[in-house]
């Protein structure tokens, strides 16, 4: 609980310095609460772009040059966390460790 009340007070002090503005976003100090830390991600960034930048254009030429960036590390924490689930649930991190503790001496 004390990771995401540190999480979420990051992302609101980020949208709050971004923005400039704290009225807009008073109320998502309870969204990890009821919505999780995903959802308040999301949610603070959509209003930091939109707030900042209204125009879609804008926006697209702001966020175009980070795209490339993003979806590469989107896609590396996507194939760890499935890489490291396949591990854990078939069981081979288990078998592993035991093959390795099987080679040190007593």
């Amino acid at each position: 609980m004390l990771a995401a009340l540190g999480f979420g007070s990051i992302c609101l002090f980020t949208v709050l310095v971004m923005t400039k503005r704290i009225s807009a976003v008073a109320g998502l100090v309870l969204i990890p609460t009821v919505f999780g830390l995903p959802a308040l991600a999301v949610i603070a960034f959509s209003l930091a772009v939109t707030i900042n930048w209204p125009s879609l254009r804008v926006q697209n030429e702001k966020l175009k040059p980070h795209a490339g960036t993003v979806v590469m590390v989107i896609s590396l924490i996507l194939a760890a966390g499935a890489f490291s689930g396949v591990l854990n649930e078939s069981g081979m991190v288990k078998a592993m460790s035991d093959a390795l503790v099987a080679h040190l001496p007593r």
